[in-house]
């Protein structure tokens, strides 16, 4: 008999799929730089980059999870979301924002702002951001790429904070399950030669799941 089983998801599986469901956001991103590269007025396709940029990730991380329960990588590495709470759009909001809205947000802010600068001051601004140097020396305009980058060095620091927090917590429940109150299932099909198991409150142990469930919860969670 097949039994389903569900386990806590494992560190690998969680940092494996989140990994390669950003390369697969940031090709997109990548592909959409060069094609609003066509367009000629700067102010436009740098608003249109920022705002493409969030899209993107919201669409991927915030939209598909919310009807789907997973992203195209976690269902690679069959697992799934599951919400202890009713807001479930809330809570993915509250598990994303420091992965990547906080980050989209700095960048967002950055690409808005050189649209206010002339094209002489939004040259000195990137030759500083990517080369730390420019020409005509340090002036005021050269104070947004180093805020750019305090910034940006803070949301990389909180992405490593939560990449060790959720290796530490392999099989348990992560400190982002715990804030957003969403939990990562491994669905693990098994054989039982010997009888047919139902899905009850013993198979969903405390070490297995570490909340108790109620009967529309299980019947969620059998859904999965």
């Amino acid at each position: 008999m097949n039994e389903n089983r569900y386990y806590l998801a494992s560190s690998s599986k969680r940092v494996f799929a989140r990994v390669f469901d950003l390369l697969l956001t940031y090709a997109f991103i990548i592909g959409l730089f060069f094609l609003l590269n066509l367009i000629q007025n700067f102010d436009l396709k740098t608003i249109l980059f920022a705002f493409s940029f969030f899209l993107i990730h919201f669409c991927y991380f915030i939209l598909i999870p919310f009807f789907c329960k997973q992203t195209l990588f976690m269902l690679c590495f069959k697992i799934k979301m599951y919400n202890k709470e009713k807001n479930f759009l809330l809570n993915l909001g509250k598990r994303e924002f420091f992965i990547w809205i906080v980050q989209d947000f700095i960048f967002f802010s950055f690409f808005i702002s050189l649209c206010f600068f002339s094209e002489g001051n939004r040259e000195k601004i990137l030759n500083y951001l990517f080369f730390k140097k420019d020409e005509t020396g340090f002036s005021s305009v050269h104070i947004l790429p180093i805020i750019f980058n305090a910034l940006l060095g803070f949301s990389v620091l909180m992405q490593i904070f939560i990449l060790i927090a959720t290796i530490l917590k392999s099989n348990k429940m992560t400190l982002l399950d715990e804030i957003s109150h969403i939990v990562i299932f491994y669905n693990k099909k098994e054989e039982n030669k010997e009888k047919k198991v139902t899905f009850n409150k013993t198979i969903l142990q405390p070490k297995i799941l570490p909340f108790v469930l109620s009967e529309e919860d299980r019947k969620e969670v059998e859904k999965l």
